[in-house]
Parts: C-alpha cells; structure tokens; sequence
C-alpha cells in the first residue's frame, strides 16, 4: 500500500469485501463505490453498490488501535441484538457479521468494516425550535433508559473516560512530552494542570460508581434522522458510531447541547468550552 494507509481506500473496500465474500459464501461482485465520507474525521466512508443493485457502507480507517475499533464493533453488535425487541429495533444500522460476530478486516495498518444502510426519514432543522429541543430530550432520554436496560449483558471494555484521561496526563508529564506533542512546555504545563484537575475531580465525584451504558456520542444532524408523531420528534435511524463508548450518559450531552443551541449545529466546529 501507498505510505499513507488510507491512500487507497477504495482498494482496502475491495479487499476487505473479497475476504468476506470467501469466509461466507456471498455471491455478489462490487460493481461501485461512492465516497460519502464527511471529511471531519480521518475515516473514509464508501457507499458499496453491488452487481445485484444492492448496497452497504464500508467505513475505512487507521486512527487510534484497530482494537478497540474491533471490540466496539463487537459491542455495538450485542446492542443491536438485544435491542431487536423493543422499539429501537431498526434504530441502529446493522455491522455485518461471520458466525454471529462482527466482521472486521484489518492489514496491521487499517482496518475496514462493512454496515447495512438504513432508512432515512427527516433531518431535523440546523437551528432547532424550542418544541424540538424538548422532543429531542425526551427521545434521547428513552433511547439512554433502553440502553441502560441492556447494559449489564454487555461484557465490559478496554478503554474509559478515567483511563484516557490517565493516559494523557502520563504522556504530558514525560520529559519530552513538548516535542511529542508539537507545542511549547507552557502549553504543557497548562494541559497537565487541567487534565491533573479532571482526574481528582473524577475522584472526588466518584465516577468509578457511575452507572455506565452504552452511547453514541457523536449526535450532529448529519448522523440521524427522525420523524414526527402528532408534531413530536421521535428519533428514527443512525448510522454513524464513531466515538461509541460504554460510559455516563452525560458525554452524550456535549454533542446534543451543539445540536440544541440558539447557533445550531455546524458541519465544522471546535470543540470549544461553551458547550461543555
């Protein structure tokens, strides 16, 4: 492959469909791929058309440990399951699976997944009445209760909020954490003091003994869709699971309260401290 591991993406796709193909028998020959990444994150997202007219998403990456893409994907499967017989069946798009497991095809430099697409009904309005924001409050807060429901028959993960956070204070007090990093000490010393504030925070708050479900964080209007009951918003598919997490319902909240503000939600955005 090309020194950059997601030069070839669309190559990766074809590869990863022809190893699935084999281990399951799947007939059918990719005819097209068309692009549909976002281009906000370092994946690469295809829609995947086949020869029998059929399609799948395929999403393409090499950021962060192929893993913990792997055992989200795992997670995010089991969710799916035992949400089949409630009212967010159909909620989720599927991750393909061999014998029950999800399919995850990986090289030692990126890694490729394969999604069924799911029906899109209405995006709701970049800048949200406020009838939508409380709609949007309460459907987020059924889809948090379900998944509350579900969570203790999920095994538990690899990474955490704490764990991350302990992570990077580690690496900001390593004596060349300045080169590493691309920035000057004081800069450093700023995000050490701050991240040092979270982590005994987080002590003080207990946040071992929160109840922790799974979530999809990354809520913007790009990645759902709803429809309207009598007027009222119900939420209806997603599609997206970059940042999935089994964590406090409470990270779900920084990417609602952009979707939910008086400036609207952004295709381009920082992840400033007014929302959080």
């Amino acid at each position: 492959m090309n020194s950059s591991p997601l030069h070839d993406a669309d190559q990766v796709v074809h590869t990863a469909w022809q190893h699935y193909a084999a281990a399951c028998g799947d007939q059918r020959h990719l005819a097209s791929l068309e692009e549909v990444s976002a281009h906000v994150s370092t994946n690469r997202v295809f829609r995947v058309v086949f020869s029998d007219h059929s399609s799948l998403v395929a999403k393409v990456s090499s950021y962060g440990s192929y893993f913990l893409f792997a055992e989200d994907h795992d997670r995010l499967a089991r969710c799916t399951s035992l949400l089949r017989h409630t009212r967010w069946a159909g909620f989720l798009a599927d991750v393909l699976s061999i014998d029950k497991r999800p399919y995850t095809w990986y090289d030692g430099r990126c890694w490729c997944a394969f999604y069924g697409e799911v029906q899109r009904a209405e995006s709701l309005p970049r800048i949200l009445p406020p009838a939508d924001v409380v709609g949007l409050a309460h459907e987020i807060a059924r889809f948090h209760h379900a998944c509350g429901e579900i969570a203790p028959a999920l095994p538990a993960v690899s990474n955490s909020v704490k764990g991350d956070a302990i992570h990077l204070f580690d690496q900001l007090t390593n004596p060349f954490a300045p080169r590493n990093f691309g920035l000057p000490p004081e800069d450093i010393g700023v995000l050490a003091r701050f991240t040092h504030d979270l982590l005994l925070h987080l002590e003080s708050v207990h946040y071992d003994e929160w109840k922790k479900i799974p979530i999809l964080v990354d809520w913007n209007l790009g990645n759902f869709s709803v429809t309207r009951d009598e007027g009222n918003v119900r939420l209806f598919s997603r599609w997206d699971y970059d940042w999935f997490r089994i964590e406090s319902r409470l990270l779900d909240f920084y990417f609602l309260s952009r979707v939910s503000s008086s400036t609207g939600d952004r295709t381009s955005f920082t992840s400033a401290h007014d929302p959080l």
